[in-house]
């Protein structure tokens, strides 16, 4: 489930949360018996079947300035995970640009 909640505070700035959570419905299969995770506190992991889940919220901003005379769109994020079990942990810093043309 993805979730999200801005507030604009101009035209032109936008700050918000925006993030997924995720619950395995269905198990996943495990090959090895050696298997460790962070979150696991690298403890071995079972053979057999196992269900992922994952907290992600992200912080998220828009600026929009005039370039031009076009509104430009600049976007950052940064993803991280809060909580995660099965999963790979992922902390990253994504910023994207986009423009009507």
């Amino acid at each position: 489930m993805d979730f999200m909640a801005a507030q604009h505070f101009s035209p032109r700035l936008a700050l918000g949360l925006e993030g997924s959570v995720l619950q395995g419905v269905t198990d996943e299969r495990v090959r090895s018996s050696t298997r460790r995770t962070r979150s696991s506190g690298d403890r071995p992991r079972a053979r057999g079947r196992l269900q992922g889940q994952v907290l992600r919220p992200r912080p998220a901003a828009v600026v929009t300035p005039k370039i031009s005379g076009k509104d430009v769109n600049f976007i950052a994020k940064y993803l991280f995970d809060v909580t995660h079990e099965n999963r790979f942990n992922s902390d990253y810093l994504m910023v994207s640009a986009a423009f009507k043309f």
